[in-house]
């Protein structure tokens, strides 16, 4: 619980090897996202650092965003998230053969983390 993305998401990343944990961050590649996930992305303003898996959690705060997977298609995954804008909007990803996020639109849209929901699991 925290007033930004980044307490969760640092939270869930901490907590990757703990499958008791409400949610586990996990590499973009370790996972395929599945229904209830939560995609992490971050959201640059040209004075903070890139944001990845590995500096994440050094940081005490940085721009980021999370949209929660609600569909999975044949090669793509649908998400949605709010708060933007002042709306919700619906964004898709492209996905690898391997059910994985495809490795090239991950960096290009910034996604860095995705959030195994053990909640719904």
């Amino acid at each position: 619980r925290g007033g930004g993305h980044v307490i969760y998401i640092n939270d869930a990343i901490r907590n990757r090897d703990n499958p008791a944990g409400f949610f586990q961050g996990l590499r973009v590649d370790a996972s395929a996202p599945r229904l209830g996930y939560l995609i992490a992305r971050d959201r640059p303003d040209g004075v903070q650092p890139l944001i990845t898996y590995d500096n994440a959690t050094s940081l005490s705060w940085y721009k980021s965003h999370t949209d929660i997977v609600t569909k999975i298609e044949a090669r793509r995954v649908v998400m949605v998230g709010g708060n933007l804008s002042q709306s919700v909007s619906e964004r898709t990803l492209p996905l690898a053969s391997d059910g994985t996020i495809d490795r090239a639109a991950a960096r290009t849209a910034k996604v860095f983390a995705i959030l195994k929901n053990n909640i719904v699991e």
